[in-house]
């Protein structure tokens, strides 16, 4: 399968114009209210985070913050919320954990105060259980926004407790991944392919002595993964079943060690970013209720389905192209959930009064849609030349190998054409090439 080429006005490089001229990012900034460009700005200027991993914090945050309180309708019977799939990818050391914690300060504040109030309460219950009452005491929750290093079995539970939604964060994605099936020795992957579509879902266990109801599936993650293992998205059945192309890789242009300096954030950063962030996750919200539901104005779904068409076009051009037409059709659906996302974030920026999908949001939305999918198809196409460099590497060094030898030579003739030893050995064990006749020697199966 080859990767399309980027030469149509819509996917070529350079498309996407920031407007604020940074030569490190492709990051279009400019789809931010001002008060969210100050802020980015201020802490790549002070604290040296890059805009790319910043800019795809706050999209996380306002996608955790507003939860279940609010959808977006494209049409009769097709809504979907905000829920985002956000990796920070880069090289080691590259500053992008810290931009992931400081943009959730203020819902991490949130937890910390509902963990004293739940500790508080716990406490009064095992007291009460305690007493003879005429009625068993309640069970206190504890009401949730952020989870961190826990199981996929677990989370059920913490939603059903916590209807509003949640925020799955990892300062390294490879430690979520590797939680999956960790007690239950299954595959998580299908539930995650699931839970990106949010549908509705049950919660039933054994334990469980009254039976939860019903709510919408609503956690969105955001985590940091080093550049060489965002190519493990695509090997095996990652290539095949929507796991990748489900992913937001946020990717600087320059990966630079940076200049210190004791330039100080300015004294509102902090406070506007608290103030924003706190004005959505103050929205209300009751799991009895229908949440709110935005339409899109006439103009603003226009200019959508324009956009929708002409990338149809353009992979219909490449011979409906398989990566391209994968990717896009994902893209698709978070370009409708950055609308979601851009017009509750103006709100609470006092540019938007909330009452329908505007036509900035949408050209935001775009913007940053095709951000993400070039970053996509990039991952994309590094994957699978070096997939073919791997292939061609092992084709060059079975077709340099005698019909029979032993291990040392095979390791000699590997060195002679640039494959490392480690590789070899890998080579060996492929029995579909070579057939182990005795110890350390060989004979290629034709």
């Amino acid at each position: 399968m080859s990767t399309p080429a980027l030469n149509s006005p819509i996917f070529r490089e350079g498309v996407i114009n920031t407007g604020i001229v940074l030569d490190d990012t492709n990051f279009p900034l400019e789809v931010f209210p001002k008060m969210i460009q100050d802020i980015v700005l201020d802490l790549k200027e002070t604290m040296s985070f890059p805009v790319d991993y910043t800019g795809s914090a706050v999209l996380f945050a306002v996608s955790t913050a507003l939860g279940n309180t609010h959808f977006i309708r494209f049409k009769k019977g097709w809504i979907c919320n905000s829920i985002v799939y956000v990796a920070l990818s880069g090289n080691a050391g590259d500053n992008k954990t810290h931009p992931m914690e400081w943009i959730l300060k203020p819902l991490k504040e949130r937890d910390k105060q509902s963990e004293m109030k739940f500790s508080s309460e716990w406490k009064e219950y095992q007291k009460e259980l305690k007493q003879d009452l005429p009625e068993e005491p309640i069970i206190p929750v504890e009401s949730r926004h952020l989870l961190n290093n826990t199981t996929t079995e677990v989370i059920p539970k913490i939603h059903s407790e916590n209807r509003r939604g949640l925020g799955y964060y990892s300062d390294e994605i490879s430690n979520f991944i590797d939680n999956f099936g960790r007690y239950n020795k299954g595959n998580d992957v299908p539930v995650w392919l699931s839970g990106w579509s949010g549908k509705r879902y049950r919660r039933d266990t054994l334990g469980d002595r009254v039976p939860a109801g019903f709510y919408d599936h609503f956690v969105s993650i955001i985590g940091s993964i080093q550049k060489q293992l965002a190519y493990d998205f695509l090997k095996g059945k990652q290539n095949v079943n929507g796991f990748f192309e489900r992913w937001l890789f946020a990717m600087p242009l320059k990966s630079e060690f940076p200049f210190e300096n004791d330039i100080e954030l300015n004294e509102d950063t902090l406070d506007n970013w608290d103030k924003i962030l706190s004005k959505i996750i103050d929205l209300p919200f009751d799991a009895d209720s229908l949440p709110v539901i935005l339409e899109y104005s006439p103009d603003a779904k226009k200019h959508y389905i324009a956009w929708q068409n002409e990338c149809t076009l353009y992979i219909r051009s490449q011979n409906n192209d398989e990566t391209l037409g994968k990717i896009q059709k994902k893209v698709q659906t978070y370009c409708k959930r950055f609308c979601l996302i851009f017009e509750c974030l103006k709100w609470a920026c006092g540019e938007s009064n909330k009452e329908e999908i505007s036509i900035s949001s949408v050209e935001s939305a775009i913007k940053l849609t095709e951000y993400f999918r070039k970053n996509a198809l990039t991952i994309y196409k590094e994957f699978e030349q070096k997939t073919e460099t791997k292939n061609y590497k092992k084709a060059l060094f079975y077709d340099s190998i005698p019909e029979t030898f032993r291990t040392i030579e095979a390791v000699k003739i590997g060195k002679e054409i640039g494959i490392g030893e480690r590789s070899i050995y890998t080579y060996l064990k492929d029995n579909k090439m070579f057939e182990k006749l005795g110890h350390s020697q060989y004979k290629r199966v034709s």
